[in-house]
């Protein structure tokens, strides 16, 4: 269900940080391809990045444990952005008292909970059109790439 944008926008301040859970295989990574980690899924890096920049607190919610989930958040690591995640799963500090092992999120990226295809560049649209990021503009002079003078 979509959240609605002027619902949203009107929120006081102090309610318009979000907690945005992700999931790790087939979000993070390509494909899900349990117990292998793939390829990291092209503009999740840079869009998960944005979220945290924006002040909202990113959650790895995975089905990952023990030593799956060591090579999960090493491989977070290696790829430059395990910086961005506060927690994961039900360690997250954000969730209400009473929900052991339930993930507390307003949005969750996740393949599984995806129609067709995940999406990166969509999710990117959905959360500028709520306000939750802020909308990449063009830099004043720059040239785009179809442009010839």
């Amino acid at each position: 269900m979509e959240a609605d944008t002027k619902e949203v926008a009107s929120r006081h301040p102090s309610l318009r940080v979000y907690i945005v859970g992700c999931d790790f295989d087939g979000t993070v990574t390509e494909t899900n391809e349990f117990p292998r980690i793939g390829k990291l899924r092209p503009g999740i890096k840079e869009l998960l990045l944005r979220i945290k920049a924006a002040g909202h607190d990113v959650v790895l919610t995975t089905c990952r444990n023990g030593s799956y989930l060591t090579s999960a958040i090493r491989f977070i690591e290696q790829n430059g952005f395990g910086c961005v995640f506060s927690a994961y799963n039900a360690q997250s500090r954000f969730a209400p008292p009473g929900l052991s092992g339930k993930v507390y999120a307003h949005f969750l990226l996740d393949d599984s909970a995806t129609p067709g295809e995940f999406d990166v560049g969509a999710w990117e649209g959905y959360f500028e059109r709520l306000g939750v990021i802020p909308p990449i503009t063009a830099k004043r002079g720059r040239q785009t790439k179809n442009r010839r003078e």
